[in-house]
C-alpha cells in the first residue's frame, strides 16, 4: 500500500497492477520527476479470467495459433474490502463496470492513452502524466 500525499491530506492506496506505476509530475533541469506507486507485495495482482480458444482450422492455414477474442467472465484477485482505493489497469476497470460492479473507493487507472503516456526514446512506455478515475462505480446507476 502506498500513500500518496497532497495539499489536501493522505490517500491510501493499493497499486494491483503487476508493475510499479511511474508518474511524472514536473521536472528539474531538463530531468524528469516521477512519483512512483509501487506494486503491493501482500496483495494479489488483479486480473481477467480469459480462457481463449484456439481456431483449428485457421491456424492450420497460417501455421501459427490463430484464437477467438477472450470473452472475460470473471475479476480474480479484488480487495475483499469493496472500499479500498484501488490502482488497476484499464481492462479491468472496464470489466467492473461492465458487470455493473459496485466499488465505494477509489479505481484508479494509469492513463496510457495518446495525451496520457510517456514513451522513452524507442517508444516503450516507461510512465504516465496522470491517473485516470472511474468514479462511476461510486454512483451505481444500474
Amino acid at each position: 500500500m502506498e500513500t500518496i500525499t497532497s495539499n489536501l491530506g493522505k490517500v491510501f492506496v493499493h497499486n494491483l497492477t503487476p508493475h510499479d506505476i511511474h508518474i511524472k509530475f514536473g521536472s528539474i533541469d531538463g530531468a524528469k520527476m516521477y512519483r512512483v506507486i509501487r506494486r503491493d507485495p501482500q496483495a494479489s495482482v488483479v486480473a481477467i479470467a480469459e480462457p481463449q480458444e484456439i481456431i483449428p482450422e485457421t491456424s492450420g492455414l497460417l501455421g501459427v495459433d490463430v484464437v477467438y477474442p477472450p470473452s472475460y467472465s470473471s475479476i480474480r484477485g479484488l480487495p475483499a474490502d469493496s472500499s479500498t482505493n484501488i490502482i488497476v489497469s484499464k481492462i479491468v476497470a472496464e470489466e467492473m463496470v461492465s458487470m455493473q460492479m459496485v466499488w465505494t473507493g477509489l479505481v484508479l487507472v494509469p492513463d496510457t492513452g495518446p495525451d496520457g503516456v510517456i514513451r522513452d526514446d524507442k517508444g516503450r512506455i516507461c510512465g504516465t502524466k496522470r491517473l485516470m478515475s472511474y468514479d462511476m462505480l461510486k454512483k451505481a446507476p444500474w
